[in-house]
């Protein structure tokens, strides 16, 4: 008879369960949207078949819907003739765009720091580009202007209001 019992109450928990639909809106509390998750000192990897495509790593990362916000971050991705590396105080992707701004600092491996203060990085597109003043040094010479587009896979740089200083060597 016990046995019964603990099967009809199974099976009514099982059905209530299955039954049970979550709801899609989002997390507020106290009129705050709150994330799904929250990670400290994490770090992501993009991983394909043969190697490690991309690495996030951050100090807080907060995931919400369809938003991943981090703190203290880096990204770094490697292409085919060369290694980037993305600091800054706040990235915030949707998708595979990664928006990324405060104290921005990238460096190429094959030269060249670029200083900003915001930068959008479309990682299915392979291009970085931003609408403020950026610096660029490469080789002991500097390079400075606004509107910055960088195609990082044929290394092209196209920007307006170009300002340069160039170390000529004899």
């Amino acid at each position: 008879m016990g046995v019964t019992k603990f099967l009809i109450i199974l099976l009514a928990t099982g059905i209530f369960i299955l039954s049970y639909t979550k709801s899609d809106n989002q997390r507020i509390v106290n009129g705050d949207k709150k994330p799904f998750i929250e990670f400290y000192k994490s770090v992501m990897y993009t991983i394909d078949d043969t190697k490690i495509e991309q690495m996030i790593q951050s100090n807080k990362t907060f995931i919400y819907d369809k938003i991943r916000e981090l703190y203290d971050a880096s990204i770094i991705f490697k292409t085919e003739s060369s290694q980037n590396t993305i600091n800054a105080k706040n990235i915030t992707q949707s998708n595979d765009i990664f928006y990324i701004n405060n104290d921005v600092y990238l460096h190429n491996s094959s030269g060249f720091d670029i200083k900003t203060n915001n930068l959008v990085y479309d990682s299915s597109k392979n291009i970085i580009y931003n609408n403020s003043k950026f610096y660029i040094t490469y080789l002991e010479n500097k390079f400075s202007g606004i509107n910055l587009y960088y195609d990082i896979i044929q290394n092209d740089f196209i920007a307006n209001n170009i300002n340069m200083k160039i170390n000529l060597q004899e």
